[in-house]
């Protein structure tokens, strides 16, 4: 997330840089803010950039500097948190396969597996 600016008393805006961030990791994130903001997406013509604006619901509130510090610190961490997140599920996705398959088989059918040769 780069280049976060308020362009009016209801809208701000910032640029996406998806070479950095997934898609899942960016929808995670402006589904969390769809709860206060209407969220805008666009993908800009350099192939690993995308624009998103966010409105308030509710035009009869404004976004003070307090709210938009608030909201700047809180997508620099919610991008964070998401993608390690991400990056964990990546790199843990075969322990987890190996234990929901020894989770779930049938213990008569299951044939253990033994990583060393000392058992």
């Amino acid at each position: 997330m780069y280049k976060i600016e308020q362009i009016n008393n209801h809208t701000v805006e910032f640029r996406v840089d998806t070479s950095l961030f997934s898609d899942s990791v960016i929808s995670k994130i402006l589904y969390w803010l769809s709860d206060r903001y209407i969220v805008y997406r666009e993908s800009l013509p350099d192939p690993h950039k995308q624009r998103i604006v966010l409105t308030l619901h509710d035009s009869t509130t404004v976004i003070q500097p307090t709210d938009f510090d608030r909201l700047k610190q809180k997508l620099s961490q919610d991008f964070t948190d998401f993608h390690t997140r991400e990056i964990i599920q990546q790199e843990t996705i075969d322990i987890r396969n190996i234990l929901f398959v020894k989770a779930f088989a049938n213990r008569d059918d299951f044939v253990e597996f033994h990583f060393s040769d000392n058992q």
